[in-house]
C-alpha cells in the first residue's frame, strides 16, 4: 500500500514541527528511498515553513549518468528543487580497483560521500543550530542492519568483520544503532532526521509508482556487495512486512541499542566523523 502524505505528515509530525525556520540539507540519489523522502518533504516545506536543499554525490557514475541527472534534474525543478551535485574525480576508477585492493567497492562509495559532505561542511560552515540533516533509512534498513551486527558483528570472525566494513564491530554498531532514532538533536545544534524508517520497502515502491517520481535507471556494478541488498531479496521474496515499533524494541532489548541520548550528547564533530 502506497505511503499518502496524510499518513507520512501523521507519522513525522511531532518531529516536523521541530523543523520549522530550519534549513534542511538530503543526501538525493535518485533511488526510490531518498525519492520519496524528497517528495514528502517538498509538500511539508510550505505548512512548516523550513527550507530544503538536496545534494547528489556524483558516485556511482556510471548509475547518475548525465542523461539520468538531467532526467532527474527537470522533474525536481518543476516542483522548485534544484539539486546540487557534487562531482567525484575518477569515482567508478576507485570503485573498480577496490575488490583488487581487498576492499568492498560500498565502502568506498560511502566514504567518499562522507567525506564530500564534511569538506561541504568545512566550506559552508553552517549555522549549525539551523541545520537539519536528512537520511532516507528505511524500516528494511533497521532490520538488516539487527542481522548484519548479529551476523557480522557477534557471529562472525571480528577480523573479517572489520575489514569488510572498515571498522571494528563496537565502532559498527554505534554507526547502526543510531538508525533507529527517527530525529536526534546533538548537542552542539545539528539535528539529524530520519523520517522514513517506519515504512517498509513494498510501500515506498508503491509510492513511487503512485506518484510517479523518477528514478534512475542503471544499476550499480557492485550491488552484491551491498548485504542489505541480500537481505532485501529475501523479505521481497517471503513478501516481509516489518513493525517499526517491534523491531526497534527487539533492538533495544536483545541488541542492548544505545539510547538516543548517547548520541544527542555527542558534538557535531564528533557524530559526523564517527558516527555516521
Amino acid at each position: 500500500m502506497a505511503i499518502t502524505y496524510e499518513q507520512w505528515i501523521y507519522d513525522n509530525k511531532l518531529n516536523l514541527e521541530k523543523l520549522r525556520n530550519k534549513e534542511l540539507i538530503m543526501a538525493y540519489s535518485g533511488g526510490k528511498d531518498s525519492s520519496v523522502v524528497l517528495h514528502f518533504l517538498e509538500k511539508a516545506s510550505r505548512t512548516y515553513d523550513f527550507n530544503l536543499e538536496a545534494r547528489g554525490i556524483i558516485i556511482p557514475e556510471h548509475v547518475l549518468t548525465l542523461a539520468e541527472r538531467k532526467k532527474l534534474e527537470d522533474y525536481w525543478q518543476k516542483r522548485g528543487i534544484y539539486i546540487s551535485w557534487h562531482k567525484i574525480n575518477d569515482a567508478d576508477i576507485k570503485l573498480k580497483e577496490a575488490p583488487d585492493q581487498g576492499i568492498s567497492p560500498c565502502l568506498i562509495c560511502n566514504r567518499t560521500k562522507k567525506n564530500e559532505l564534511l569538506s561541504y561542511f568545512r566550506h559552508t560552515k553552517p549555522d549549525w543550530e539551523k541545520l537539519v540533516m536528512v537520511i532516507s533509512y528505511s524500516l528494511w534498513d533497521l532490520v538488516s542492519a539487527c542481522i548484519e551486527h548479529i551476523t557480522g558483528g557477534i557471529f562472525a570472525d571480528q577480523e573479517l568483520s572489520c575489514a569488510a566494513k572498515g571498522k571494528d564491530p563496537e565502532d559498527r554498531f554505534m554507526e547502526i544503532a543510531q538508525r533507529f532514532y527517527p530525529l536526534i538533536k546533538l548537542q552542539n545544534g545539528l539535528t539529524v532526521f530520519k523520517p522514513l524508517i517506519y515504512y517498509n520497502d513494498q510501500d515506498i515502491l508503491e509510492t513511487v509508482k503512485q506518484n510517479d517520481l523518477p528514478l534512475t535507471i542503471p544499476t550499480c556494478d557492485y550491488k552484491e556487495y551491498r548485504p542489505k541488498r541480500g537481505f532485501a531479496l529475501y523479505y521481497h521474496k517471503m513478501d516481509h512486512h516489518f513493525n517499526y515499533e517491534k523491531v526497534l524494541k527487539f533492538a533495544q532489548d536483545a541488541l542492548k541499542i544505545p539510547k538516543m541520548s548517547v548520541y544527542s550528547e555527542m558534538s557535531t564533530d564528533v557524530y559526523l566523523k564517527e558516527v555516521i
